[in-house]
């Protein structure tokens, strides 16, 4: 078994708020409770590009 999480991060301007969705991350039983701190750490990482409109997520994300 394994949960697979979709992170969404918000962008937001000071007049509107952008969606920007980043890779899928992977989640095992064994790594259930590192999670929040992993998840935390490649939010951290990631790479949003604002006037793209697109996020470029840590090569360390599964998909």
């Amino acid at each position: 078994m394994k949960v697979i999480v979709q992170p969404v991060v918000v962008l937001d301007d000071g007049h509107n708020l952008r969606e920007v969705q980043t890779q899928t991350i992977e989640v095992v039983p064994a790594e259930w409770p590192d999670f929040p701190a992993k998840l935390a750490e490649q939010m951290a990482r990631a790479d949003i590009h604002e006037d793209a409109g697109d996020a470029s997520a840590d090569p360390g994300l599964r998909s």
